[in-house]
């Protein structure tokens, strides 16, 4: 970034591209390391202040997590019409269903998801005012879960696919 913005912004693309290229030799690492390097830009582009800066905090989340989502439709996608597809899906577009179509079940969802996330205190808080035997016996639960995990007969993690 010593040398000026454009070639700053060429080094964040060219390191995004690498890292997809370091994920996978398939066209849609490279399409989502791309994908990622394009919203590094963006985000240097926009300054010290984020392009939706000004809207509420939950649309701000709402926006990133659906840059996130796209991102990870590129990643998880065998081939690039895989992945437009499955974009097109989750728009709503040719799969024969209604964009947008809310059922109980999502509001539901999207509440319960809204409590967790706004509502409940984090683990770290959780530990910071917790009495210190309630603090390890959170630290032996979670240990003991990490444990539960490593000795399950089947634990599928996206790295080991590759």
């Amino acid at each position: 970034n010593r040398k000026g913005p454009i070639r700053t912004y060429v080094n964040l693309a060219v390191t995004m591209l690498l890292g997809g290229l370091w994920h996978g030799a398939a066209w849609t690492f490279i399409a989502w390391g791309a994908y990622q390097g394009f919203w590094l830009i963006v985000e240097r582009l926009s300054g010290k202040k984020s392009l939706y800066g000004n809207a509420p905090r939950a649309v701000q989340i709402l926006i990133t997590f659906v840059i996130v989502i796209f991102g990870w439709v590129l990643f998880r996608a065998e081939t690039l019409p895989d992945a437009l597809s499955f974009s097109a899906a989750l728009l709503g577009i040719g799969t024969g269903v209604t964009p947008l179509v809310i059922e109980p079940l999502h509001l539901f969802a999207g509440l319960a998801a809204v409590i967790v996330v706004w509502g409940v205190p984090t683990t770290q808080e959780v530990l910071v005012r917790a009495a210190p035997t309630v603090s390890i016996a959170l630290q032996l639960a979670f240990l003991l879960a990490l444990g539960q995990v490593h000795y399950a007969d089947h634990v599928p993690f996206l790295y080991f696919q590759f």
